[in-house]
């Protein structure tokens, strides 16, 4: 599993430019070819051979940086194909998928949302991206769908959607974001940190017991990547676009602990997710914290369940924050990427000091996600982020498309 690997390199996104194009039908059109370049109009990926690849977006949620960094990546991914390939291209639609009632990144809204794009737009349709596989696969099940019968590419590489792209009916790529790896590296950082270790700006142990905790980290399934002033522990994303790599990550991603026979003294953890419905940390890191936090024998929650948000509020998930002064250490999946401050003053409080480390969600400073919390968590010590950062996620998704185009055409 360390091939066909992502670096996880920062995306400079620039804008698109929008311009009308009325007579064709497309509103948005986010490259058109240069007067004077030929436009090709025999690309088999334009169904009604009209010179644009139409493209509609189901978007997660509005502000949150992963949501964001995947849109930009997947219109950069589509301007990319059109340069490249003398082809108009036009966002046909996007939508945020949420439900007022169930949150965002919502399957049922991302089915009846296109539904209508499906009416609308027919084979105008020539390719279908998606923030997420929940919201990928709801469509690629539904009956719209088959009349379109458009590619369809998502991101969580969950189970359904791997056999989804063994199969060859459709769905041509997800992103794995490696679940078992973070779930591996919250439950490793924390008991690094709990017993004496530190940190350095490479992302490798030192100070007690340094050379155990770095053998572990390189038991993870793929490279470890580290940011220092973000302090973020992720794995190198994988790109999920043949029926060979779904296989591959179908057999099973579980870190081999069995050399380890250290006894840990008992240390009790809250842990917390935002919301128990989420597929992606629902199948994969969820499962993975609570099998590594057992091996490091970090007690959850006092022996009970990870707490779980509600996906609309934090508020629920601070309701749980009882009896702080319990725990020794915190692994927080916050509801809101801005919140995490408040996540810290309440710990602060009650265990001053205390390792925290945020998973999945990227704490940020700006509600659209533009910019990550490097101030407080660089300047609090035993406090990290573990989870694929924003800026790698929209580089994979421009990679995954471009990608697949290439192979494709």
């Amino acid at each position: 599993m360390k091939k066909n690997l992502i670096p996880l390199a920062v995306l400079g996104f620039v804008g698109l430019t929008l311009t009308s194009c009325g007579g064709d039908g497309y509103a948005d059109v986010v490259y058109s070819v240069p007067e004077g370049t030929e436009k090709v109009t025999t690309n088999k990926w334009d169904k009604n051979g009209d010179g644009t690849l139409g493209y509609v977006l189901m978007k997660g949620e509005d502000g949150n940086p992963e949501a964001e960094a995947r849109t930009e990546g997947l219109d950069e991914g589509m301007v990319e194909i059109g340069k490249a390939n003398n082809v108009d291209v036009a966002r046909l639609a996007q939508q945020t998928m949420r439900d007022p009632n169930a949150g965002a990144w919502h399957a049922g809204t991302a089915k009846n949302t296109f539904d209508g794009w499906a009416s609308q737009y027919g084979d105008k349709i020539d390719a279908i991206l998606s923030n997420n596989d929940g919201m990928a696969y709801a469509v690629y099940e539904s009956e719209s769908y088959k009349s379109i019968n458009a590619p369809i590419f998502g991101f969580d590489a969950l189970p359904t959607v791997l056999d989804a792209i063994i199969e060859g009916k459709g769905f041509a790529g997800t992103i794995s974001q490696n679940g078992n790896d973070q779930g591996f590296l919250c439950a490793l950082v924390v008991r690094a940190l709990l017993d004496g270790a530190s940190i350095d700006a490479k992302g490798n142990f030192t100070g007690a017991n340094a050379d155990h905790w770095n053998e572990l980290i390189g038991k993870m399934n793929h490279e470890k990547v580290y940011t220092d002033n973000v302090k973020n522990f992720a794995s190198m994303v994988t790109p999920v676009t043949t029926k060979e790599a779904a296989q591959t990550l179908k057999a099973g991603e579980t870190i081999d602990l069995s050399s380890d026979t250290t006894t840990y003294t008992e240390k009790n953890v809250f842990v917390c997710g935002y919301k128990a419905g989420d597929d992606f940390l629902a199948n994969n890191v969820y499962p993975a914290i609570e099998e590594y936090c057992e091996h490091f024998n970090l007690k959850i929650n006092n022996g009970g369940e990870i707490a779980m948000g509600d996906g609309t509020s934090d508020q629920k998930i601070y309701d749980a924050m009882v009896n702080l002064e319990t725990y020794d250490a915190f692994i927080i999946n916050v509801q809101t990427n801005t919140a995490w401050e408040e996540y810290v003053k309440k710990i602060d409080a009650a265990k001053s000091g205390a390792p925290i480390v945020f998973y999945n969600r990227q704490p940020s400073k700006a509600e659209d996600g533009s910019t990550v919390a490097d101030t407080a968590i660089a300047e609090r010590a035993n406090t990290y982020f573990v989870g694929t950062a924003r800026d790698g996620q929209g580089d994979a998704m421009k990679e995954m498309v471009v990608n697949w185009y290439n192979a494709n055409k």
